[in-house]
């Protein structure tokens, strides 16, 4: 089983972002007949509306009593989701890989619901939490409009690190980072019920910083403010001094990346560096890769967008999405949906038979095998062996025949 992290009132925050956040940026290419994205997100946010006060809470989320509002709310969501999946604003590559994620699993989670297993439900609709952050993190600088909706934040019942989660997801940054900061520097003991609360919020900081703006510098600042602090603890100074040096190694290969012109020098980067520094930190404690992951996903997610509708070459495209994959596992191995498995299959896909694709299938084969074990060994069920070997056929190089 993959491992699913419980979110005690994140349901709200995913529900409000995940139908919100794809319509912030408008194309010029519309179609005529084709509503604008926005007003599809706001109509899907009505029906999030109606369900909000059963959100806070199992009991009411179970009980009998709110089966047919929530059931007629998510029913709508998810039928408004196949709808725009398909539109035309929605053109980048990771944005339709995020979006057509987020109708499958939530599909899935109205599935268990319907069925009478909510509590699974709930559980499915949680974890999906990672694609609204990777949704607006995916392209830097250009998911920062603010998405409140009605929402009154302040207002809700939710501890001050739930109220930093659902402003961070809602686009105001500037609230959530002023929340984030007392609760890495000085949590009280309603936050401390969090599990994690300093390091979580951390990660938030980091990854506005360092995903989204790609701003060493900032990031830098950031940390420096946090050493000064005297009631950062210990464990947490302990990191960053591995954090800083890191940052130090990125600040040469933005460097590199500035002189780059072309899609050959990108995939020469990409060839030359990025192997390089996953050899270098194989060795290093989960936190210290972070770094690297948050930076480098946030430009290559960067790039992908900026080139659609481009001819980009398949094989530079695969690569991209192989290191976006190995990134967003590093980064969301505790969550129950990756982004990274629907890169490697685009991977695959996009240049089957290739070395690349056979790189791309190792990883999907080797975290498949990882999930599926336990103590009594490696159990992968029939099907799911059955969809690893059709991919592994996809991949494989095709060795020509001999002539006689």
């Amino acid at each position: 089983m993959k491992r699913v992290v419980l979110g005690k009132y994140l349901l709200i925050s995913f529900l409000v972002t995940a139908i919100m956040a794809l319509g912030t940026e408008q194309s010029t290419s519309q179609a005529a007949d084709e509503k604008p994205i926005n007003d599809e997100m706001h109509s899907m946010a009505e029906n999030v509306q109606k369900i909000i006060p059963y959100l806070f809470s199992e009991e009411k989320f179970t009980a009998d009593k709110n089966y047919t509002i929530i059931n007629d709310s998510l029913s709508a969501i998810v039928a408004k989701l196949r709808h725009v999946k398909n539109h035309s604003q929605i053109q980048s590559t990771g944005k339709q890989i995020t979006i057509e994620k987020l109708r499958e699993q939530m599909t899935e989670a109205l599935y268990h619901f319907t069925t009478q297993r909510k509590v699974v439900a709930k559980m499915e609709i949680t974890s999906l939490l990672n694609l609204c952050v990777n949704c607006h993190t995916q392209v830097a600088g250009s998911s920062t409009s603010k998405i409140f909706g009605t929402l009154n934040i302040k207002e809700m019942d939710l501890s001050n690190y739930e109220k930093a989660t659902v402003y961070f997801l809602t686009r105001d940054y500037e609230m959530a980072l002023s929340l984030l900061r007392k609760l890495v520097t000085n949590p009280n003991n309603k936050d401390l019920e969090t599990p994690f609360v300093r390091e979580k919020s951390l990660n938030y900081i980091l990854t506005y910083f360092l995903r989204l703006k790609s701003d060493l510098d900032a990031t830098q600042n950031e940390l420096e403010s946090l050493v000064v602090n005297k009631t950062t603890e210990k464990y947490i100074l302990h990191k960053i001094i591995g954090w800083k040096t890191e940052i130090k190694k990125l600040k040469l290969q933005a460097q590199e990346l500035a002189k780059l012109k072309n899609d050959k020098d990108i995939e020469k980067f990409i060839d030359h560096n990025l192997p390089k520094i996953e050899q270098n930190d194989i060795n290093d404690l989960f936190e210290e890769k972070e770094i690297t992951a948050l930076y480098f996903s946030g430009i290559l997610s960067d790039y992908l967008d900026r080139q659609t509708g481009n001819q980009l070459g398949s094989k530079l495209q695969s690569k991209i999405l192989y290191w976006l994959a190995i990134y967003d596992k590093r980064l969301n191995s505790q969550l129950f949906y990756s982004l990274g498995d629907a890169y490697l299959q685009l991977c695959i896909k996009q240049t089957p038979h290739s070395l690349i694709a056979q790189q791309c299938y190792q990883v999907m084969e080797e975290d498949t095998l990882f999930h599926y074990s336990g103590s009594r060994g490696t159990n992968v069920p029939e099907n799911v062996n059955a969809e690893l070997i059709r991919w592994k056929n996809l991949s494989e190089l095709k060795i020509p025949k001999k002539k006689k």
